[in-house]
């Protein structure tokens, strides 16, 4: 198992510059952005015997004071570039770019009424429009590098409340961070075909656009019918799973499912190893046909590469 999932990569990306302008212009133009103002909203305010303070509103927000017009006009572009520069991580584009999203969208008048919160507001916009270009046409490459199995731990502290006994594991107990890995940690010790899993350590990492990942599971299985070994061939499957309470992409955090895109990018795209989100054990069971042909496949190439090296 470990001989597949080792590797080390690095990513590229490749950034088509007017598609990207066209959808932060078209996300831009649907924003609403109002002019600065002054508003005054009613509340009732209580204090309870401990002097902690709670507010009641009583009334919407209610306009007074419409500030537009009453400040200098910043350097737009200079205000967009600053906030880019100074996100985590850092994104520079082009002030040519910058000038072409303004030039384009419909929000020249809100952009001269409120110029921070225009420039606040589109790039947030850029960021989420660049974020999904660069996970929609990444790929990996391997580096030549690779994780040692050396380092893993041969114990590891933590809080007894947090382990689990396992059979089916490389330690005798086994970490779990929610109530979803608890729960899939049980169901894995009750899968006859489950015949290996390891929770991945901290040290593995997937370098993504937004950050490094840290997978969860890596699993190994036999799917052979003890009762007909001739069913299945002599193939194990190479797995490995993330645990979320969900699989909607609108359950999950943007930034989770975007790594995730990025992560089956890495191991079924690069190393052939079948990655999928579960919410429980029992998912293992829905394993398709094409799930076995990606692990069969790569059992195909490392026979040949073996023999490349034997002649």
């Amino acid at each position: 198992m470990w001989e597949h999932i080792k590797h080390k990569t690095r990513y590229a990306v490749k950034i088509d510059t007017n598609l990207l302008i066209n959808k932060v212009v078209e996300r831009l133009d649907r924003t609403e952005i109002r002019p600065p103002r002054i508003t005054v909203t009613k509340a009732q305010v209580q204090v309870d015997d401990d002097n902690v303070f709670s507010a009641l509103q009583m009334s919407g927000a209610k306009t007074v004071v419409d500030l537009s017009g009453r400040y200098p006009l910043p350097n737009l572009i200079d205000a967009m570039m600053h906030q880019l520069e100074n996100t985590t991580p850092p994104i520079r584009l082009t002030r040519q770019t910058l000038l072409e999203i303004f030039t384009r969208t419909q929000k020249q008048q809100a952009a001269l009424d409120n110029p921070r919160e225009f420039a606040s507001v589109a790039v947030r916009i850029i960021k989420e429009k660049l974020t999904d270009q660069l996970i929609d046409g990444i790929k990996y490459e391997k580096i030549g590098e690779f994780y040692e199995m050396c380092q893993f731990e041969t114990s590891i502290e933590t809080w007894n409340d947090y382990l689990i006994p396992a059979k089916r594991s490389i330690y005798d107990k086994v970490i779990f961070d929610s109530e979803t890995e608890r729960k899939f940690v049980e169901g894995l010790e009750k899968l006859n075909p489950v015949k290996l899993y390891v929770k991945l350590p901290a040290f593995f990492k997937i370098p993504t656009p937004i950050g490094t990942y840290n997978p969860d599971w890596a699993i190994v299985v036999d799917p052979r019918d003890p009762d007909d070994r001739e069913s299945m061939g002599e193939q194990l499957l190479y797995l490995v799973r993330e645990t979320k309470s969900s699989t909607t992409p609108d359950d999950l955090r943007p930034d989770e499912v975007r790594k995730i895109r990025c992560s089956i990018r890495h191991f079924k795209d690069l190393l052939g190893v079948n990655y999928k989100v579960v919410t429980k054990a029992d998912n293992l069971r829905d394993l398709r046909i094409d799930d076995y042909e990606t692990c069969v496949s790569m059992t195909l190439r490392s026979v040949s590469n073996t023999k490349k090296c034997l002649e």
